[in-house]
Formats: C-alpha cells, sequence, structure tokens
C-alpha cells in the first residue's frame, strides 16, 4: 500500500515537472519570437526612429539582464577562444572566400573594386574598426551566444538549430530589402552557427564575422550593406 502511493506520489510529481517546463518551453518560443522575428520589422515600420531606437535599446537590456542572470557575461564566455584552430577552422576557409569573391566583384562591377579604400582610406579605417568593434561582437553575442545558451533545449536537432539560427540571422537583415544580402548573410549564418556549435566560442565566431563583414565592405560592397561611402 505505502510502495503504490509513493510511486503514485512520485507520477505526480514527474508530472508536475513536465507541466513546468512544457510551460516554459512556452515562454521560451514568445521570448523569441519577440526578439528575433518581431523586432527587425519595428525597423522597417513607417514611425518615428526614436520609438525604433527605444525598443531596440529595451530589447537589448532584456537580453543583458538574462546573460547577466544566466553567468553569461564572465571572462571565461566572452573572450575565450582555442586560437591554435584559427589557421584550419578559419582562415583557409576565409581565403577561398576572397578569392571566389574578388573574381565575381572583378567580373561583375570592376567600377566598385575597393572603392571604399581607395577614396578615403581615413574614413575606411575608422569605419571598419566600428563595425567590428560595436556591430560584429555585439551582433554574436545575440546570436550566438545568447541564442544557443538560451533556445538549445528546444532544438532536439543541432542540425535544425544551426539551420534555424542562420534563417534568424538572415532576417535581421530585413531591413535592407536586398536579395543577396539575404544569400550572404544565410551562407555567414550558417557558416558562424556552425563555427560556434563546434568551438563554443563567441570571440572566435566574431572573429570570422568580422573578416566576412570586414572584407565584402573592402572589396566593395559596402554601399549594399549600408556603409558610409568614402
Amino acid at each position: 500500500m505505502h510502495d503504490e502511493l509513493g510511486l503514485g506520489t512520485e507520477k505526480a510529481k514527474i508530472g508536475e515537472l513536465m507541466s513546468v517546463q512544457h510551460m516554459w518551453n512556452k515562454a521560451l518560443v514568445a521570448e523569441l519570437f519577440f526578439l528575433f522575428l518581431l523586432m527587425p520589422i519595428t525597423l522597417l515600420l513607417p514611425i518615428a526612429i526614436i520609438w525604433q531606437v527605444l525598443a531596440v535599446a529595451a530589447a537589448a537590456f532584456y537580453v543583458l539582464y538574462v546573460m547577466k542572470g544566466q553567468g553569461l557575461l564572465i571572462k571565461a564566455r566572452l573572450l575565450s577562444a582555442n586560437w591554435r584552430e584559427l589557421p584550419n577552422r578559419v582562415l583557409l576557409r576565409f581565403s577561398l572566400f576572397i578569392a571566389i569573391s574578388t573574381a565575381l566583384m572583378t567580373t561583375l562591377m570592376p567600377e566598385k573594386l575597393f572603392y571604399a579604400v581607395l577614396g578615403n582610406p581615413t574614413l575606411w579605417l575608422a569605419i571598419s574598426a566600428f563595425y567590428i568593434i560595436f556591430s560584429v561582437y555585439p551582433q554574436e553575442l545575440l546570436y550566438r551566444l545568447f541564442f544557443f545558451h538560451r533556445y538549445q533545449p528546444l532544438f532536439s536537432d543541432k542540425r535544425f538549430l544551426l539551420f534555424f539560427n542562420a534563417i534568424i540571422f538572415c532576417y535581421a537583415h530585413l531591413v535592407y530589402l536586398d536579395t543577396l544580402v539575404f544569400a550572404l548573410t544565410f551562407v555567414g549564418g550558417v557558416i558562424f552557427a556552425n563555427t560556434y556549435q563546434r568551438t563554443k566560442s563567441v570571440m572566435f565566431t566574431s572573429v570570422e564575422h568580422a573578416l566576412y563583414g570586414w572584407w565584402l565592405y573592402t572589396l566593395g560592397l559596402g554601399e549594399m550593406l549600408a556603409f558610409p561611402g568614402p
């Protein structure tokens, strides 16, 4: 009799835990939908820019608050990287990208080739530094460190998690309304998500992201990506 009561109590506890987990998963889905699907749309709405800035700032503060609570804003998470893997994992792939993109640019848009560097080297250098520090690294904090740590429990298949991450990274560039930008950011999203899954290093993915974005700007595609011209 006591064994039956104990078994019933244990089942009830398990059922309660499953119910709580189910509710938590639903809350995470709602959070993901708001942060990664609704927020990019606000940048396209015909509203005053101040409201767009406030909306983005509020979302950023919320994400930082959650990251701090989950112990993600620590040196080991933010700055660690196994740099010995850089040549094999990043530089070889990036070298191939340089060769292909330069050949295509030379063939299709030779008038744009290196126009930012040649037109105003000082501005090019300043924008490159600003882009790497204030654009690339925050993006990787959000789309790799926060996203994978926060939402990985919702995905049983790691490959689908990678694909979905690449999709929302591409979707984040909705404001550009450019097919080539969407294609590049999707491919980039796959590369960066794969690197993060393998290395668990946001610094590593930031370096890789910076290399590709900086090269596209340097090559002459800065205007497409809304970089200021010379």
